[in-house]
């Protein structure tokens, strides 16, 4: 038993957290891996994780009937175990939750392996897909770049490694449309001797921080000026500074009125007579300017519709007089009737009424 302890207190265990920078979060496998198997075989830990190297026996046969506690199982089990500890503590939450149950190093590593590096079909597909249809959107080159470079090396982990040409061409596919001049002159410059990755992403970020530099020097502190005129929408349309109508008088005495011009020049700084007649507003006219809801084509009134109005039932409302196309409109259907089928109209009231026949109406 003593000789079992001596030989398990043999192995230093070693600390590796400056070591190990990376977490397992699914998406970073191979740089993963990249990190722990140096240490694993400096340390001679390979075999346990692999597997190559079997658990020895736990009891050893010392005498007739007698068994003892191996040393070499307890040695083993102590690396075991101390890697086991390594791989739990540089996996990710979500990653973790995947090898609950397993109590060997080499289970997890199995494990992790048949999920990030499977070879199946599936996942390889899955693999080019993402990097086929990769969008830059809002990152940064930078950013981009490494996202491009993931793929790739979840697909060479998979032991599906694709050639830089292909990988440049899916970048340039992806990149924002403030590339496309950079995409133009690299195709150009390609057609003949093509361009390794290293080069192509030093040139990208290099055209990324020119164009980063020019929108920096564009002014934006720019005085913006806006003019505003309100006007209501029946205000009287004459120029204002024509002047009020001419009032002038005829030899017979008659008063006539003389509309200026459309094409008179307006006079500078006029300014208008006292007996200029001022603006009143109607009750159409008080409804905003910016309003692009139409009156009432029954009142006139805004604000709402025919349907709506209330003399929509009220056949004696009469808004305003027809105009004398619509009077000559009326007299000319009307006189389309018979004698038998004179039209018949409700005394509304009205002073005014429209008939095709002199007979219908009382001249006395």
């Amino acid at each position: 038993m003593a000789n079992s302890t001596s030989s398990a207190n043999t192995f230093q265990i070693p600390n590796i957290s400056p070591l190990i920078s990376i977490k397992l979060d699914g998406t970073n496998y191979l740089q993963w891996t990249s990190q722990f198997l140096p240490i694993l075989r400096s340390y001679e830990l390979l075999g346990i994780v692999d597997g190559s190297e079997l658990c020895p026996s736990k009891h050893t046969i010392v005498a007739k009937n007698t068994q003892s506690l191996n040393p070499a199982f307890v040695l083993w089990t102590k690396k075991d175990q101390l890697v086991l500890s390594w791989l739990i503590a540089t996996l990710n939450s979500n990653v973790l939750s995947t090898v609950y149950g397993l109590n060997t190093s080499c289970q997890v590593w199995t494990s992790l392996a048949a999920r990030y590096a499977s070879q199946s079909k599936s996942r390889i597909t899955h693999l080019k897909r993402q990097l086929q249809t990769m969008r830059q959107d809002s990152s940064s080159c930078t950013d981009y770049l490494q996202m491009a470079k993931s793929w790739a090396d979840q697909l060479a982990a998979v032991g599906k490694p694709i050639e830089e040409d292909d990988l440049i061409s899916f970048i340039l596919s992806g990149l924002n449309p403030s590339f496309n001049v950079f995409i133009t002159t690299f195709n150009h410059t390609t057609r003949e001797a093509p361009l390794c990755h290293a080069n192509f992403e030093s040139e990208l970020l290099n055209h990324e921080a020119l164009l980063a530099n020019q929108t920096s020097n564009i002014p934006t502190n720019s005085t913006t000026f806006a003019l505003y005129s309100h006007k209501h929408p029946n205000q009287d349309r004459r120029s204002r500074f024509s002047g009020p109508p001419k009032h002038t008088s005829s030899n017979n005495g008659a008063h006539k009125y003389h509309s200026p011009s459309k094409h008179s020049s307006p006079a500078p700084h006029q300014k208008p007579p006292a007996s200029f007649p001022k603006y009143k507003p109607t009750q159409a006219s008080l409804v905003p300017f910016n309003s692009t809801r139409p009156p009432c084509q029954i009142c006139g009134k805004p604000n709402h519709q025919a349907l709506d109005c209330y003399h929509r039932m009220d056949y004696s409302y009469q808004g305003r007089h027809p105009p004398s196309q619509l009077a000559a409109m009326v007299a000319h259907t009307n006189s389309q009737f018979g004698e038998e089928e004179k039209p018949w109209y409700a005394d509304s009231g009205a002073n005014h009424h429209i008939t095709a026949d002199l007979e219908n109406l009382n001249l006395s």
